[in-house]
C-alpha cells in the first residue's frame, strides 16, 4: 500500500443515493411528479398532498414538527422507505422565520436587526440540511420541492432580464444566498414547466408537462445521470434517476459494507489484554475463545457476533450494548443482533468516534 492509498478514504467510483431538487411555478404538477419517486415518505409542509395516494405522509406546520421528523427517521432506520420527500422547501423557510421571531420573542422578522433576522433563518434551514445530509448517508435519496419565481437579474455588461429562482423569505441577496446554498447541496436540479409558447400576444400549449435537467440562461438546472436537457414528464423518463435510488436505499445494501470501507485496508482484530475484558453479563457462563466449547453465536450475550458491526468494536461489546440501550436503538431486553442495519452501517462508518463515545464518561457523540 502506498502512502496515498493510506491517506484516501476510498478509490473508485462511489455511488450515493441522490439529493434532487424540483422547482416550478405553482400548479405545474411538482407534488404529483414527487409521488412517483421510489417507496416515498412525504413530509408535506402546506398540506398539498391530499389528493395524492400516498403509504407514508406527515404533515408538519412548524418548524420544530418537522426538524423532530427527521429526527425520528434517522432513529428508525427504516428499509421500507427510499426517497424522503420536503414539499416544499419555500414553506419551510417560512417555518424557520416564524420559529426564529418566537425564539427572539419579536413578531417581525426585522425587530431583530438589520438582516441579522434572516441570518438566523438561514442556520435554520442549515441545521435542516444537516439532518437530510445525515439520512442521505444512510442511504436515503433526498427530494425537495419548491416553488418557483421571476427575478429581475443583473449582470455586468448586459441589459437586465428575468430569471427563474426559488421562492425564498428575505431580501434579494439573502434569499439568493439561501437559493444557492440549498441548489449546491442537491446533485440533481430540475425545473418543471410545461409546454407553452406565446405567439403575437396569445399563450398556446400548456398541456404536456417539461422538465429542464441543464441550465439555461433564465433557468438554473443540472443532472448527473445523463438526462436529456429537456424531457416531457412520462412513465419511465427518471428510469435512471430511480435506479440509482433503488440501488442505494437502505434495503439493498442492508448486506453489504459501507462504501466508505470497502477499499480500505483490513482492520486487524485487537487481542484485549486479559485485565480489560468485560465481565459477562449477570447469570452468563464465562468462556474464553480457546474453549473447546465456544460458540460465540450462543455464549456472548451481547449478541455482537449476530451482527456486522466493525471487528475493532469487538473489545468494547458489553459498552456498546449498554449505549445502544440507552440511546434506545434498542430495548432494554434486546441485544446487538437487533441492531437496524442503518445503525450498523453508521457505527462501522464512524468507529473510532463510536469507540471514543462508549468509553469516555459522560461524554455525548452520536454514534
Amino acid at each position: 500500500m502506498s502512502t496515498l492509498d493510506a491517506i484516501c478514504d476510498s478509490a473508485g467510483a462511489i455511488k450515493r443515493a441522490p439529493r434532487i431538487l424540483i422547482y416550478g411555478a405553482s400548479g405545474v404538477g411538482k407534488s404529483t411528479l414527487a409521488a412517483t419517486f421510489p417507496a416515498p415518505f412525504f413530509i408535506d409542509t402546506e398540506k398539498g398532498s391530499l389528493r395524492l395516494d400516498l403509504r407514508f405522509r406527515k404533515f408538519a406546520d412548524t418548524y420544530d414538527t418537522l426538524a423532530g421528523t427527521l429526527d425520528a427517521l434517522i432513529s428508525a432506520g427504516s428499509t421500507e422507505i427510499e426517497t424522503i420527500v420536503i414539499d416544499t422547501v419555500d414553506w419551510l423557510n417560512d417555518m424557520a422565520e416564524k420559529a426564529v421571531c418566537k425564539e427572539k420573542g419579536v413578531k417581525n422578522i426585522e425587530d431583530i436587526g438589520y438582516k441579522a433576522g434572516y441570518e438566523y433563518m438561514r442556520g435554520k434551514m442549515t441545521e435542516i440540511l444537516d439532518k437530510l445530509t445525515e439520512l442521505n448517508n444512510m442511504g436515503y435519496a433526498i427530494l425537495l420541492v419548491a416553488h418557483a419565481r421571476d427575478e429581475l437579474l443583473r449582470l455586468p455588461g448586459l441589459e437586465p432580464y428575468r430569471v427563474w429562482n426559488l421562492k425564498i423569505t428575505g431580501t434579494q441577496k439573502q434569499s439568493t444566498q439561501t437559493a444557492e446554498k440549498i441548489r449546491e447541496w442537491c446533485d440533481e436540479v430540475y425545473f418543471l414547466t410545461t409546454d407553452v409558447t406565446v405567439d403575437k400576444g396569445v399563450a398556446k400549449g400548456g398541456q404536456n408537462r417539461i422538465l429542464i435537467t441543464s441550465s439555461t440562461p433564465d433557468v438554473t438546472a443540472k443532472s448527473r445521470h445523463g438526462l436529456a436537457p429537456q424531457l416531457f414528464v412520462e412513465e419511465g423518463v427518471l428510469a435512471p434517476l430511480f435506479t440509482t435510488i433503488e440501488e442505494c436505499c437502505p434495503a439493498n445494501t442492508a448486506q453489504q459494507a459501507p462504501e466508505s470501507t470497502q477499499n480500505a485496508a483490513p482492520e486487524p482484530t485487537p487481542t484485549p489484554a486479559p485485565e480489560q475484558e468485560q465481565p459477562a453479563a449477570q447469570g452468563a457462563t464465562t468462556r474464553n475463545e480457546g474453549d473447546p466449547d465456544y460458540i460465540p453465536e450462543l455464549d456472548d450475550e451481547t449478541g455482537f457476533w449476530k451482527t456486522s458491526l466493525n471487528p475493532k468494536l469487538k473489545p468494547y461489546r458489553v459498552e456498546l450494548l449498554a449505549y445502544a440501550r440507552a440511546k434506545k436503538m434498542i430495548s432494554a431486553t434486546q441485544t446487538l443482533a437487533s441492531l437496524k442495519t442503518a445503525m450498523i452501517n453508521r457505527m462501522n462508518s464512524n468507529v473510532d468516534k463510536v469507540i471514543e463515545t462508549i468509553t469516555a464518561t459522560g461524554k455525548e457523540v452520536a454514534a
